[in-house]
């Protein structure tokens, strides 16, 4: 039986915000999970998602950053 983390919208959301930056850096997935304490195929899913054919990306990334969160809760 495989268990797997829940994590809170706001802990992915974190997370994935260090992630991209790690990545747009330079540094490998195997390099940023490890930093992010993420499983590498939990990084690798997070990273090939892709949004809905009708959302601009560009509201995706905001809506899974920090920020986009934030409003999305006030």
């Amino acid at each position: 039986m495989r268990i797997t983390a829940q994590r809170s919208r706001r802990e992915r959301a974190t997370k994935l915000t260090r992630a991209k930056a790690g990545l747009q850096a330079g540094h490998s997935q195997h390099q940023v999970s490890q930093e992010c304490d993420l499983p590498r195929t939990t990084l690798g899913r997070w990273c090939e998602r892709q949004p809905p054919g009708d959302v601009p990306p560009v509201l995706t990334a905001f809506i899974e950053s920090e920020e986009g969160l934030e409003w999305l809760h006030r």
